[in-house]
């Protein structure tokens, strides 16, 4: 699992995502949660299979995925 964020470091994202990722560290720390955590992925990795699911907050989600629909779509018109 990996967590979505404006770059692969810790400290980088908002106060939520910071926390989030400091929280499923420590939740995965040693192999012993019910996951793997890659840590924070940025969003070229969403389709690079980095990870098999990547989190994030409902506006960034949200953003990602309409941004993954519209690009697909543009692409499978083949007119661009």
């Amino acid at each position: 699992m990996g967590l979505l964020s404006n770059g692969d470091e810790p400290e980088r994202g908002s106060a939520l995502l910071r926390e989030t990722h400091a929280e499923l560290l420590e939740r995965t720390a040693g192999g012993s949660g019910p996951f793997d955590f890659v840590g924070n992925v940025e969003g070229g990795d969403v389709v690079g299979g980095t990870a098999d699911v990547i989190v994030t907050d409902g506006l960034t989600g949200n953003i990602a995925l309409k941004l993954t629909e519209g690009v697909s779509q543009l692409m499978l018109r083949g007119d661009h």
